[in-house]
C-alpha cells in the first residue's frame, strides 16, 4: 500500500502493528488492553468487558481478526473486525490516549486494508465521544466521518462507510 496517500502524524518509536495469530489471542489481547486503559484512565468511560466478550470465538459464529500495534511489547492499540460478505467489517478500535495523533491509527488500517479488498465500518459504532458538563457525553458525528476519511474511507448509501482496495493497489 501506498503510505502517501495519508497524512502521517507523529512518529512512534519502535511501534510494531501486526494480526494476531489466532482469535482466541485477538480477543485475549483486546481483553487484556481494554483492562488495561479502563485502570489507567477511570475518567474516560470505555465499554465494559462484555462487548470484547461477545466476539469470543467459542461463542460466536463470526470469528474476529485483530490487528494490534505495540511499542515494545506492550499493547497500545486494537482494531477489530470479522470477515463479512467478502470483506472486513471494522467493529472496534481502541488507542492509548497517549498514543492518540500519531501514525498508529494509521498503521493499525495500513494492516487492516493490506488483507482485504474491501472494509466496511460503522463511524457510530467506532466512535468519538467528548464530554460537555451540561450535557454529558455526545458523539461528534461530523468529526467522526472526517477522521476516517483521512484513512481513504467513503460515506456509503446506507450511512456506513467503505474502502475498496485500488486496481492498482492489486
Amino acid at each position: 500500500m501506498e503510505s502517501s496517500k495519508f497524512t502521517i502524524e507523529r512518529k512512534v518509536p519502535d511501534l510494531v502493528v501486526g494480526r494476531e495469530l489466532t482469535p482466541e489471542q485477538g480477543v485475549s489481547e483486546m481483553r487484556a488492553f481494554l483492562e488495561r486503559m479502563r485502570q489507567e484512565y477511570p475518567t474516560h468511560n470505555y465499554v465494559g468487558s462484555l462487548i470484547i466478550d461477545s466476539y469470543d470465538p467459542a461463542k460466536k459464529d463470526k470469528i474476529p481478526i485483530v490487528f494490534s500495534a505495540k511499542v515494545r511489547d506492550k499493547t497500545v492499540g486494537v482494531l477489530m473486525g470479522v470477515e463479512e460478505r467478502g470483506g472486513l467489517y471494522l467493529h472496534f478500535l481502541l488507542v492509548d490516549p497517549i498514543f492518540r495523533n500519531t501514525e498508529l491509527t494509521q498503521r493499525l488500517f495500513e494492516k487492516a486494508q493490506s488483507t482485504s479488498e474491501h472494509i466496511r465500518l460503522n463511524p457510530f459504532g467506532l466512535q468519538t465521544k467528548y464530554r460537555d458538563p451540561e450535557k454529558g457525553s455526545h458523539i461528534r458525528t461530523d468529526a467522526v466521518s472526517r477522521y476516517y476519511k483521512r484513512f481513504g474511507f467513503e460515506q456509503n448509501e446506507i450511512g456506513g462507510m467503505t474502502w475498496n482496495r485500488e486496481p492498482s493497489d492489486i
